[in-house]
């Protein structure tokens, strides 16, 4: 991963918490600092700027709004943006790293935006948010293409949000799969070089919170 990537995935990172409102001085300004010059964040925080605002409209104002209600309402929402985005793509040709960026990545952007509403249903919603360009499978469907993932989690329904990320982040994992109860993850490497799973394994099973977690597949082999 080159430093211009690195770049683009911290601010990525920061963006729910600038949008939520919870992010230090020092961390909005260089968001701000880096939004000036690249599109592609621009973007990405006017969708996040949306879809927080939307939120609650299409669903907080439903005081006693059931699971039901709250996905059918995001939804709607997510619809439009993506429409919105379709329009606004028309006639240019994506390149970069940020428009990569994994679909399960929403999940976990925003579970911050509205932290009301869990990982439980948002993730459902948002695996069926994939398009012709990618697509995205779950734990339990057929597999379509060989899978990313080198490690199954399974976390405590009491891990935070916050405490995910923190152990991701220290472990340079992300998630590219989930199941449709958004209660198991796969998770691979962030860099593409080599890396021990057999010792990311074991640093994982020792944070509290942490239900399984085992590799997968050939990793499991090793």
């Amino acid at each position: 991963m080159n430093t211009s990537t690195q770049l683009h995935r911290q601010i990525w990172d920061l963006i729910p918490w600038i949008v939520n409102g919870s992010a230090s001085a020092t961390e909005r300004q260089a968001v701000e600092d880096h939004l000036r010059q690249c599109a592609d964040c621009r973007d990405e925080y006017a969708f996040q700027s949306r879809l927080h605002a939307g939120i609650a409209t299409e669903t907080m104002d439903v005081p006693d709004a059931g699971g039901a209600q709250a996905q059918a309402g995001l939804r709607r929402l997510l619809a439009r943006i993506d429409l919105e985005n379709d329009a606004a793509r028309s006639g240019r040709v994506d390149s970069g790293e940020p428009r990569k960026r994994r679909l399960l990545d929403r999940v976990l952007i925003a579970a911050v935006l509205v932290q009301g509403i869990g990982l439980a249903l948002l993730v459902p919603l948002l695996l069926q948010r994939g398009d012709t360009s990618a697509r995205y499978q779950t734990l339990t469907s057929a597999p379509v293409h060989a899978s990313q993932a080198v490690i199954r989690l399974v976390p405590a329904p009491t891990l935070t949000l916050a405490e995910l990320q923190a152990m991701l982040a220290a472990e340079e994992l992300r998630i590219v799969e989930s199941n449709t109860g958004g209660s198991i993850y796969g998770l691979a490497f962030d860099s593409d070089t080599a890396a021990d799973t057999a010792r990311a394994v074991e640093r994982l099973r020792r944070y509290p919170g942490i239900l399984l977690a085992e590799p997968i597949g050939r990793a499991a082999l090793r």
